[in-house]
């Protein structure tokens, strides 16, 4: 076993160079979520609730794929006829 740069490396796997950045905080982003799922500190958000668009008012979702509109949600239309997913 050795040591390198605070971590315990089995001979076979010591690395030859320190780790970048990158992996360095990805490591340490992977270590927090394993200790704070053991501690059972997250927890799952709890459902939002539907909103409605308010009366008289009509709302237009678009969604995008490669910068191109896919497809459009209304909602709240007084014709029901009018409200969907296009």
């Amino acid at each position: 076993m050795r040591r390198a740069g605070g971590h315990l490396y089995a001979l076979a796997y010591a690395p030859k160079q320190k780790p970048s950045l990158v992996t360095r905080l990805a490591d340490l982003l992977r270590r927090t979520m394993a200790d704070t799922r053991a501690r059972g500190q997250l927890t799952a958000r709890p459902a939002s609730a539907l909103v409605a668009p308010p009366v008289g008012q009509v709302w237009k979702t678009y969604y995008f794929a490669g910068g191109q509109v896919i497809a459009m949600r209304v909602e709240g239309d007084p014709n029901p006829a009018n409200n969907g997913l296009y």
